[in-house]
């Protein structure tokens, strides 16, 4: 049987989210459906006919640094980045930070990358309180 997972959103991507609706709600309705319903069955899409989640440079150095996360890149939201963790043993995807792609996606001390790391350890510091 295939695994379906909750997606559970951080509220500093949920404000990013709305930040974002205000601007381009098209480009948010794309976000949520994937969301919705493709994270949920495939925690690990493959966008581009190869391993592709595991070859972005952000996801590397959070890697390096003891932070394993998967990053959602999508045509359909082709300037944005979603990172996010996967908790297997409860099932959730928990959404950490969307990412505009641009300079900064890759500085690694760029806003991103600290929302990325606080919300990936708070996560796991909560997780047995859940």
């Amino acid at each position: 049987m295939d695994t379906r997972y909750e997606i559970s959103l951080s509220a500093p991507f949920s404000k990013a989210l709305n930040r974002l609706a205000g601007k381009d709600p098209d480009i948010v309705k794309r976000i949520l459906a994937q969301l919705r319903y493709r994270l949920p069955l495939d925690p690990y899409p493959d966008e581009q006919g190869h391993d592709d989640i595991f070859h972005s440079t952000v996801v590397k150095n959070l890697e390096i640094d003891g932070y394993y996360v998967s990053r959602l890149k999508s045509l359909l939201f082709d300037k944005y980045r979603i990172f996010y963790l996967v908790d297997e043993d409860y099932s959730l995807i928990y959404v950490l930070e969307i990412a505009p792609r641009d300079s900064t996606t890759y500085d690694r001390h760029s806003p991103h990358y600290r929302t990325i790391k606080t919300l990936y350890l708070e996560y796991f510091q909560n997780r047995g309180q859940k």
